[in-house]
């Protein structure tokens, strides 16, 4: 298998590769919905996108093999009042590292983290935050993160969701 792989920072023609590998990895994740909430989602996900690439709020880097998306991962900037150990307040937190299946194992999650790293750092954001899913863990401890626990609770405060509440993955 050639190794020609492309990144790049995402840019809203990439949108639709975004959403296609998105919806891949929440499939993944939580495992077969139903076509409509799929349809649903897909919908939703364009203007959200849209939205949050053009403020800055979102950045997303891409890896192509010939000019197929084939793996992504996102920064989402978060600004809050500042706290002693991150004064200014910068978060990114860093969601949608998917890889394709056939192109695991090649390095492509860990040269998107660096790249977004990178890109965080450049913006002034000097931490990072996620959630892991088990396979992604190795990657990240690879990469110095530290796993912490801090309580966190939900509530949802509209009943009409797309997926059913009671299986709360994403």
């Amino acid at each position: 298998m050639t190794t020609d792989f492309d990144y790049k920072l995402a840019d809203l023609s990439d949108i639709p590769a975004l959403i296609e590998l998105r919806v891949q990895f929440l499939l993944e994740l939580r495992g077969e919905v139903a076509p409509e909430s799929v349809e649903k989602l897909k919908a939703a996900l364009r203007p959200c996108y849209e939205e949050m690439m053009n403020s800055g709020e979102l950045v997303s880097v891409i890896a192509t093999l010939e000019s197929q998306t084939i793996a992504m991962g996102s920064l989402h900037l978060i600004r809050r009042p500042g706290n002693f150990i991150n004064p200014g307040g910068r978060e990114a937190y860093l969601l949608n590292m998917f890889t394709e299946p056939r192109y695991r194992g090649l390095g492509l999650a860990k040269n998107i983290l660096n790249l977004l790293e990178k890109e965080a750092l450049a913006m002034g954001y000097p931490m990072l935050e996620l959630h892991a899913t088990p396979m992604g863990e190795a990657l990240y401890l690879k990469n110095n993160f530290t796993k912490h626990d801090e309580p966190k609770y939900r509530k949802w405060l509209l009943e009409d969701t797309v997926l059913n509440k009671s299986n709360e993955n994403p």
